[in-house]
């Protein structure tokens, strides 16, 4: 017995060509998108997060001015701008994986910019000082 092996041959892959795009989380999508319909509550369908949640009551029963929420799962943030967007008084995203939290923090920091920005544009009371 001689018994050949059989012989393997190692392929390497082409370099895509593909152009690759920058990977970010949206949470001010725009209202026509599936996330937008959903935070806005018009998705077609009740939302069975906010209806379990009820972001809108307070944590106890005299509170009424929305509920603070921890998001253990925060993801890409989804189920968190949907509560917030419904009412909640705070929302407090936790994310494990460290990559998906800086996409989450960036996140933020965009929506503070685009808060930032749109008032004091939109108030006219507003008044900048230049030295």
């Amino acid at each position: 017995g001689n018994k050949t092996r059989p012989t393997t041959t190692t392929t390497r892959r082409k370099p895509s060509t593909k152009k690759k795009h920058a990977f970010f989380i949206d949470l001010c999508p725009p209202p026509t998108s599936r996330v937008g319909k959903r935070g806005n509550g018009i998705s077609g369908t009740s939302d069975l997060l906010v209806k379990a949640v009820s972001p809108r009551k307070g944590n106890d029963d005299s509170e009424k001015n929305g509920a603070v929420i921890y998001d253990w799962t925060a993801g890409l943030g989804q189920d968190a701008l949907v509560l917030a967007t419904n009412g909640a008084k705070h929302v407090h995203m936790i994310e494990r994986h460290p990559i998906v939290a800086a996409l989450l923090k960036d996140a933020m920091r965009r929506l503070q910019l685009i808060a930032q920005s749109t008032s004091s544009t939109s108030s006219p009371s507003s008044s900048s000082s230049s030295s």
